[in-house]
């Protein structure tokens, strides 16, 4: 006798029952709306429904339950357009959940599902840790899910993958791509899907083993916006936000090396980022060494506030390759205030690459810092550094590495611009004393000059090797 049908002959003899328990659909696919397919008992509006076999199911008209609960490893529950899915899991507690060892392809589209008492969605869920396997997938095509607590796209699985294509919009407090105990785990927003989280994003989960997690956004119109800041590397390590083919990130302050290192903020191929900060190695006294900050191939990256490279720790880098950065509030490279943020390098390189800082900003550097520009064969179509004024502190180096631009000619290359002649390098900075000792490094016709506002690197013909000739 299940739960259901006890409630009902204890409400036929006047008691009020009240449960909240789970029950199991009979039948491989069906219809989870209908009263047809459950056999003439459908379930309550706060009991969960368990789907324990693989099969097609379907969901025609409104339905309100406690939760959807998938037991089975590859099942698919598709919506009716405009249908919506009411489900009234607790506060916080699991209003869809994918509870397998493995889960083989759980496919849900359609449907606008909604959750009134800020529930959590988790897809991929690992039922039993000591039975887990990795490469569980799931799809969520079509979709739209609303006043969520948590959308995660895996929990404590390895290796698992969340996808959402097809216009899939969720709303929710907080995005995770791995808890729990979990590593390696992507969750994938494509065709023109979309995120909306009014707090907070965590990649990693609650244990030092659990990351090198990704979130991956490509192609137009498939985006993710975060209210809050997305605090990278809180528990783990070599966390991954990739954003790339056109795709979108729009992104209160990013925080990569909160407490450990080896995270990547990436933007390839005409992807867009709509930023307040982005800060890499934020905490001091932690090991939160070696993150990277990458605007690439046709991207543009704007920031209303400052980007940091290496506040207190060492080896970050930002690379900025053929695309445009644009940055509000200034660029630091370590930091005045802690020598641990020493040996971080900006990295300029591709025909189109930019930099722009708007006046009363600043480039600075500290603590050996580098600033590295690649030239391509025909040269930077732009001045890469534009800014209000420069202080190149502490030991830092420039680098040019220039080697087809001077087989196809050479020439002046100016590298550095500020808003006049006096802010080239403020007060406070040495590079001007440091230039003799930066030109003997270079190769032989090559050399520095601070020159007005500019800093101007002078490169000389080098003819293609087997091309010289020694004259007796």
């Amino acid at each position: 006798m299940t739960t259901k049908t006890i409630g009902c002959l204890l409400a036929a003899f006047g008691f009020t029952f009240s449960v909240s328990a789970n029950v199991t659909f009979p039948s491989a696919g069906g219809e989870l709306s209908l009263p047809g397919d459950w056999g003439g008992i459908t379930p309550g509006t706060t009991e969960g429904v368990e789907i324990n076999q693989n099969g097609n199911y379907t969901i025609s008209k409104d339905l309100e339950i406690g939760a959807l609960i998938v037991l089975a490893n590859a099942p698919s529950i598709s919506a009716a357009e405009g249908v919506k899915i009411t489900l009234n899991a607790a506060n916080r507690g699991n209003a869809v959940l994918g509870k397998v060892n493995k889960m083989n392809g759980l496919l849900l589209s359609g449907g606008f599902y909604y959750t009134p008492n800020v529930a959590s969605v988790f897809p991929l869920y690992a039922h039993n840790l000591d039975n887990r396997q990795t490469g569980s997938t799931a799809t969520l095509s079509g979709v739209s899910i609303s006043n969520l607590y948590i959308f995660a796209a895996a929990n404590r699985f390895n290796d698992a993958k969340t996808t959402l294509t097809d216009g899939c919009r969720i709303w929710a407090t907080t995005l995770q791509t791995g808890t729990g105990v979990g590593s390696g785990c992507t969750l994938e927003v494509t065709g023109e899907s979309q995120i909306f989280i009014s707090q907070h994003f965590y990649p990693d989960g609650s244990t030092d083993n659990s990351g090198c997690n990704m979130l991956d956004v490509h192609g137009a119109g498939s985006c993710v916006t975060i209210g809050g800041s997305p605090y990278v590397g809180s528990y783990a390590s070599n966390n991954t936000i990739r954003i790339r083919d056109c795709g979108t990130l729009n992104s209160k302050g990013i925080l990569l090396g909160r407490n450990y290192g080896g995270h990547s903020l990436e933007f390839s191929n005409n992807a867009t980022g709509i930023l307040s900060t982005v800060e890499l190695g934020i905490v001091s006294g932690q090991p939160a060494h070696s993150n990277s900050f990458i605007v690439a191939s046709g991207s543009y990256v704007t920031t209303s506030g400052k980007v940091v490279v290496g506040a207190y720790t060492s080896n970050n880098k930002l690379v900025v390759d053929d695309a445009y950065l644009e940055v509000g509030g200034g660029v630091n490279l370590g930091s005045s205030k802690d020598v641990a943020g020493s040996c971080n390098i900006l990295i300029v390189r591709g025909r189109n690459a930019r930099i722009q800082l708007p006046s009363s900003q600043f480039v600075n550097t500290f603590n050996t810092s580098t600033i590295r520009f690649e030239v391509p064969e025909n040269g930077f179509a732009n001045i890469p550094i534009r800014t209000s004024k420069c202080n190149f502190s502490g030991d830092v180096t420039f680098e040019v590495e220039c080697k087809k631009f001077r087989r196809a000619g050479g020439g002046d290359i100016v590298l550095v611009e500020a808003a006049n002649s006096s802010w080239i390098d403020t007060s406070g900075g040495n590079l001007a004393s440091r230039l003799p000792a930066m030109n003997a490094a270079q190769p032989e016709g090559c050399s520095f000059e601070i020159k007005g506002a500019q800093i101007i690197y002078h490169a000389s013909y080098l003819p293609p090797k087997g091309m010289r000739m020694t004259i007796r």
